[in-house]
């Protein structure tokens, strides 16, 4: 476990490793993004670094990842989007979509020109959750969506569902099977899942790739929306799995089968048979709710109450409904000014109030605030300052010594109104 209140120089994807699973309660960062932040030279690999901070961060802990998106051709990106649904993906409930609206832009709109001054920059606020609801078994962790799809395709084209017969007393079995005279095309099926059997059959100088069971069914379930070809088949092991798990949790696995639950099995059979051998095209099965939800939300909630009310002071004529209050929780639009005050030589900071904001929104004293891409350390002076624990990370010396700098001389704040 890295130590606390220490900036790290490195990679924060290779650093992200050295912390403890499930140890930081709350991270702010602010990634670059497309074009518009020029990192030294530098680039970050962000499907592993969302992965890691999934990793890393408590149940009902939150991430807040403050984006933008640059316009390239005449059109936004959508990067953010992008980035808010793949933590998504992986299993963060999008908790809040934030604005963080700048008073004034660097580069404002021409009264000639064809696009308003942009003003603001996204603050997605991520909370990993404690309970997934699913219909059926999943798969943990998800499969990235281009090994998905690279899976999917490959299956499409030389792999194959089947449901077999077992032994004389009526039971069956699932699996999944992918089959190719290519070493590494098939052990690429088996290295993104870590399920099933990988071997070589020397007879007949082909590799194979095998996963049987429920590991099968949670498979289908992340390969499905990309299934071109076999999507019957799919349909019909996912149903028969379904079937089976329902049928086990009421007798066990090792229970006398009945005629009915004979019949049955084999009707699952003959279905897959028949997809397989073309004799039909459908299963007869309906579409598959491949929808996973979650449930969880932040441990610490400290909202923000500063919105002045104009209807302060007021009440029932009867006085039986307390009064108005002076302040209510202000909006999901954060407005800052961007002052000289916070300027410094890094060419991407944001205003040291907004991460105090968030500090006091999401966190507790004495609770562990991580910034994986630092830069010049204004989510750690601000963490320092109300009292939180920090770790800091940037790939830039340059900017790791700037951070350091920053943080070196501040001591803690000590006043109860704001931790």
């Amino acid at each position: 476990m890295l130590k606390l209140n220490k900036v790290y120089c490195g990679n924060c994807k290779e650093l992200l490793k050295e912390i403890d699973r499930e140890t930081i309660d709350l991270v702010i960062t602010s990634p670059p993004y497309d074009n518009l932040k020029k990192y030294e030279g530098y680039s970050f690999d962000f499907e592993i670094i969302a992965q890691e901070l999934y990793r890393v961060i408590k149940q009902h802990g939150v991430v807040v990842w403050i984006v933008g998106d640059a316009v390239i051709d005449g059109s936004e990106t959508g990067t953010s989007f992008k980035q808010a649904l793949y933590f998504k993906e992986i299993g963060f409930n999008i908790h809040d979509t934030m604005i963080y609206e700048k008073n004034s832009s660097t580069f404002p709109a021409r009264r000639d020109g064809n696009r308003y001054t942009q003003i603001f920059e996204y603050c997605f606020v991520f909370c990993k959750p404690d309970k997934i609801i699913s219909k059926y078994p999943i798969l943990s962790p998800k499969l990235k969506i281009e090994d998905a799809s690279w899976l999917a395709a490959a299956i499409d084209g030389e792999g194959c569902f089947r449901i077999r017969k077992h032994g004389k007393n009526g039971s069956c079995y699932s699996n999944i099977n992918l089959g190719n005279m290519n070493k590494e095309y098939v052990k690429k099926a088996f290295d993104i899942t870590g399920l099933g059997n990988f071997w070589y059959d020397k007879n007949r100088n082909f590799y194979e790739w095998n996963v049987g069971s429920e590991d099968a069914s949670k498979i289908v379930l992340e390969i499905y929306p990309y299934l071109l070809i076999k999507k019957e088949q799919a349909k019909t092991l996912i149903n028969f799995q379904e079937y089976l798990r329902k049928e086990n949790d009421k007798g066990g696995r090792n229970k006398v089968l009945s005629k009915k639950d004979k019949e049955k099995r084999l009707n699952f059979f003959d279905i897959m048979k028949q997809l397989n051998d073309g004799s039909i095209r459908e299963s007869g099965f309906g579409e598959i709710d491949t929808t996973v939800r979650s449930k969880g939300k932040p441990k610490t909630a400290n909202l923000l109450c500063d919105k002045p009310n104009k209807w302060a002071g007021v009440t029932s004529y009867d006085k039986k409904i307390p009064p108005v209050p002076d302040f209510s929780p202000r909006t999901n639009i954060w407005w800052y000014v961007t002052s000289f005050e916070d300027k410094n030589d890094h060419p991407a900071i944001f205003p040291e109030k907004l991460a105090w904001d968030h500090i006091l929104s999401w966190s507790d004293k004495g609770d562990i605030v991580l910034d994986p891409m630092c830069g010049s350390g204004t989510t750690l002076k601000a963490a320092k300052e109300l009292g939180r624990h920090f770790i800091g990370m940037d790939v830039s010396e340059r900017y790791c010594g700037m951070s350091r700098k920053r943080i070196s001389n501040i001591n803690p704040c000590v006043d109860p109104d704001f931790v």
